[in-house]
């Protein structure tokens, strides 16, 4: 998560991004354990609730590596963040698990190229609803190659 943020802000990484601190991990963990059950509870209600759930606490490890979080105010932080825009997020979410879905078709090979791009996919959903005025748009022509 680390260093696709730093990739969406266009800033260098290196080794030292890939190690996470033992607080970070710590957080991270009691948080993905409260989203879990509260995801799957949601999902033993109809499906649909769990949908919901899952969209509107997403951001949480994001916002726990990158703010320093505790994992309830991460939780509580991310259902702020995506407060209103719960539509927007479940056909953004719905694409990416088509192409994760197109990945593994190809003997899970095609993973190895879908992940990456669905997690850098996230983290630039991230920043733009966490700091809007702090993300510029990408547009085609600096997604372009460049002619040599």
């Amino acid at each position: 998560m680390k260093t696709s943020l730093l990739l969406v802000d266009r800033k260098d990484f290196g080794i030292s991004d890939l190690r996470p601190t033992f607080k970070e991990m710590y957080r991270v963990l009691v948080a993905a354990v409260l989203y879990l059950v509260m995801v799957g509870i949601g999902l033993l209600l109809f499906i649909v609730p769990g949908i919901i759930l899952a969209i509107m606490y997403y951001p949480f490890g994001w916002l726990i590596i990158e703010q320093d979080l505790g994992p309830i105010a991460a939780l509580k932080r991310s259902s702020e963040l995506t407060r209103g825009i719960k539509g927007g997020l479940f056909k953004f979410f719905f694409m990416c698990s088509l192409v994760l879905l197109a990945g593994t078709l190809f003997c899970l090979i095609g993973l190895i190229p879908a992940f990456p791009t669905v997690l850098t996919a996230t983290s630039y959903v991230y920043r733009r609803i966490s700091k809007p005025e702090a993300s510029p748009p990408y547009t085609v022509k600096e997604m372009a190659p460049q002619s040599v």
